[in-house]
């Protein structure tokens, strides 16, 4: 059965979230929880506002299941204007980052510092969240890169093997090959209304 986005129920015309199947994780890695949570929940969301509260949603399930031992790599893809930057501000957000995001299209990477602990000015991180071992956000875009050698120029192996970085990446599809197994894919599309997006999860990007 599938749920609304924060636990409502769904109408006829909602989507349930799919899991990619294909390449099955470990029944207890976090790529498998965050599979079976994704299922769990409604994807669509209606307005900017729902898809960053979306993202706070999974900072809490993060905050929860907490790796030592290697970075966490989201991969978001979808055509332009579904969502996805606005899924990384509201992830931001979350984590008690203040500085307002926008896509690194010409810098290709940009770095926030996670504070150990969030003021929570901001309405959307009105819960407080303590991030204990993350502590470096990572926001690639990869849209304007014609070969995936270009991003190793800028340390990305280096950015990727860091276990305490969180790596969000645009465009993700671009840069497949240098991507690791346990990374998460996120794919956004834009759904039948003007605001409406449906967003998609696989147990990690192939």
């Amino acid at each position: 059965m599938c749920r609304g986005v924060f636990g409502q129920k769904p109408n006829s015309a909602s989507v349930c979230i799919t899991a990619n199947r294909a390449n099955i994780t470990p029944k207890n890695s976090f790529a498998s929880k965050m599979s079976k949570w994704f299922n769990r929940e409604m994807p669509k969301t209606h307005s900017p506002k729902e898809t960053q509260l979306y993202a706070k949603k999974l900072v809490e399930k993060i905050k929860k299941n907490i790796l030592s031992h290697r970075a966490l790599v989201f991969a978001l893809l979808g055509n332009l204007g579904s969502g996805k930057t606005t899924f990384i501000q509201g992830f931001a957000r979350a984590l008690g980052i203040k500085r307002r995001l926008l896509s690194p299209t010409f810098l290709i990477i940009r770095s926030y510092k996670i504070p150990k602990k969030s003021k929570n000015l901001l309405p959307i991180t009105r819960y407080p969240l303590l991030i204990t071992h993350y502590s470096l956000l990572v926001h690639i875009d990869a849209y304007r890169i014609h070969h995936p050698k270009e991003l190793l120029a800028l340390d990305f192996q280096k950015i990727i093997s860091n276990q305490k970085n969180i790596i969000l990446i645009e465009w993700a599809e671009k840069i497949k090959k240098l991507l690791p197994k346990n990374t998460i894919q996120l794919k956004f599309e834009h759904g039948k209304k003007e605001n409406e997006r449906i967003i998609k999860i696989s147990n990690y990007f192939k």
